[in-house]
């Protein structure tokens, strides 16, 4: 099971004793500053950058919201997404709102790779619990620009 990691968890349960469902992580709680961002996917000629830690990073799945007052959501699904589109200055999600990333990322301490959503504007979503944990976890992040700077460290 995915474990989730919410940036104010504490914070946010004050506010809102009930228990946090996946509905709730959908909308951002209030007075909770951005953490990640999916921007960098609309850059040209966008490269996974590699950190210590991590033996390789693919863009596996986006989700973009096209329609706001729908909410419908397009999926775009491939092994690598960045390098299906070679001929194109960017990949044909960079259009829409951000509202889901997938890396498989395989780490060099070993086992099989394992799956790090991003949900703008708090949500991660890792395979292992402790992957959230893992400076290599963070670093990447960070050194891609998924992490605004904006509110503490991810969590």
């Amino acid at each position: 099971m995915k474990g989730i990691q919410h940036r104010n968890y504490q914070a946010y349960r004050a506010k809102n004793p009930r228990p946090l469902a996946r509905a709730d992580m959908a909308s951002t709680p209030p007075e909770v500053d951005d953490v990640y961002t999916l921007a960098p996917l609309q850059l040209d000629g966008l490269s996974l950058a590699s950190v210590a830690g991590v033996e390789t990073a693919r863009l596996t799945e986006v989700k973009t919201r096209h329609d706001e007052e729908n909410g419908d959501v397009n999926v775009a699904q491939g092994q690598d997404l960045l390098a299906a589109h070679p001929k194109r200055d960017k990949p044909r999600f960079a259009r829409g709102t951000f509202v889901g990333a997938t890396f498989l990322v395989t780490y060099r301490s070993g086992g099989p790779p394992r799956d790090l959503e991003i949900r703008p504007p708090i949500v991660a979503l890792y395979d292992r619990d402790s992957d959230g944990d893992d400076e290599p976890t963070k670093e990447f992040l960070r050194a891609n620009g998924f992490v605004t700077g904006k509110g503490s460290e991810p969590r």
